[in-house]
């Protein structure tokens, strides 16, 4: 058919400005899950982003976007940044992604992972190129497919400098009945190649490539640690998630595991991960979600073959470890270490609840967790620190394109000073969606 008979586009952008107050610093949901573009201290924030997509006939669609932002702090290196800036070209459920997009909020933006306990948008958006499925390719009725390969490269400031990421992930969707679909998956991410201050270049050839994509260990070229494991700093997830479709609303359960040794592949360290339940609810209910996530990191091996999991930190050569720009790429339960390269407070037990609601046009917001740090690595804290961290977001639309916001948050501690705060946005926001059949 004619190029005009699919005719549709769609555009927006938008500007926001946030200010925060508090007695020390930023409370934890203030900073975490916001794709690194808030910290602890900063006291104001801009934001400006937008994205245009076309539709190029029956099947084809292509999208640009981006978005620059303004984080102001006292004694911290202000200036204005870009966070995503991409191209994606779609022909069916197929995908292809050019430059530095964020992972589409999930589950409604109250899970403490979004959706993802490896890439939670805790850190900015990552440049690379991704190929990936938007949707299964059902096989038959009742099987489907899902897959998709990337590569990244990391450019900030970090121990070894602009190393890769290597990333995959396949699934298997089984549509068990009309209302019931159970999907089962892993994905994999490596960090290989860069620049070590210690042993200089990293293999970064295609046979490497090979070897990390298949999780080998590295030739003659590559540290010895690296040569008797696996090259690069390789870990992954298994996933498991079911879905129920009642009459008005639909039921999650799902698991993710997490691991960075065969020992953890292989399940030793179960029941480590995060473990949900997500009920959603049609956008004109009362409550339009409401979740429930239990994650634990607790896993150490004190006999037997390997070493416990040390849950994004890297001992031998990526000691940065699973960060960007300063922050953890996946759960932002896990800190990052503000003394050395890497992380801490990586052994954990926490329970997280969301729920998303409405009042008239008022929309509702709160993220309430009960975290218990045990330890990082092999070491124990004396005692644990317990906190209670929490948020509450008011939203209200005023005119037609104009949000205002407002923030309260409280992290509760049994060994250190409680932190509260408060913010204020403001957002401002213009668009048009066109279609012609």
């Amino acid at each position: 058919m004619p190029l005009a008979a699919f005719s549709q586009y769609e555009y927006e952008i938008g500007v926001e400005a946030r200010g925060y107050l508090n007695n020390g610093q930023n409370p934890f949901w203030f900073y975490s899950n916001q794709m690194g573009m808030v910290s602890e201290q900063t006291t104001a924030l801009g934001l400006l982003d937008g994205h245009y997509k076309r539709l190029l006939g029956e099947y084809f669609d292509i999208e640009v976007g981006g978005s620059l932002f303004f984080d102001y702090a006292d004694k911290a290196d202000n200036q204005i940044r870009g966070n995503e800036y991409y191209a994606t070209l779609g022909w069916n459920v197929i995908r292809f992604t050019a430059g530095a997009r964020a992972r589409p909020e999930r589950m409604l933006g109250i899970s403490s992972v979004n959706g993802d306990v490896l890439w939670s948008n805790n850190a900015r958006a990552i440049p690379g190129v991704e190929l990936y499925m938007a949707a299964p390719f059902w096989i038959t009725r009742w099987l489907g497919i899902e897959a998709g390969i990337s590569h990244f490269w990391l450019n900030d400031e970090r121990f070894v400098q602009d190393p890769y990421i290597h990333y995959k992930y396949g699934s298997l969707n089984f549509q068990l009945s009309e209302r019931s679909l159970l999907k089962f998956g892993l994905q994999h991410y490596a960090q290989w190649g860069g620049v070590s201050p210690e042993s200089g270049p990293q293999p970064s050839s295609f046979s490497d490539f090979i070897r990390v994509f298949f999780g080998a260990s590295g030739d003659t070229s590559a540290t010895e640690p690296d040569q008797v494991n696996v090259l690069g700093n390789q870990l992954g997830s298994w996933r498991l998630n079911y879905q129920y479709t009642l009459e008005d609303s639909e039921l999650s359960f799902y698991f993710q595991n997490l691991f960075e040794n065969t020992s953890g592949l292989e399940l030793n360290n179960f029941p480590d991960g995060v473990w949900g339940a997500f009920w959603q609810f049609p956008e004109n209910s009362p409550v339009r979600g409401i979740l429930y996530e239990y994650s634990q990191t607790t896993w150490l091996r004190s006999s037997g073959n390997g070493n416990g999991e040390n849950y994004f930190n890297n001992g031998g050569t990526y000691r940065s470890g699973w960060t960007y720009f300063d922050r953890v790429i996946g759960t932002p339960f896990i800190e990052p270490d503000p003394d050395r390269p890497g992380v801490r407070n990586n052994r954990f037990v926490a329970h997280h609840l969301g729920l998303r609601a409405a009042l008239s046009k008022l929309d509702i917001k709160f993220l309430g967790s009960y975290i218990s740090y045990i330890g990082s690595g092999n070491q124990t804290n004396d005692p644990a620190e317990n906190i209670i961290r929490t948020q509450i977001l008011f939203q209200y639309p005023f005119g037609e394109y104009a949000t205002l916001g407002f923030h309260l948050g409280g992290d509760f501690s049994d060994l250190n000073n409680e932190i509260f705060g408060a913010g204020l946005s403001f957002s401002y926001a213009i668009g048009e969606s066109y279609r012609m059949y």
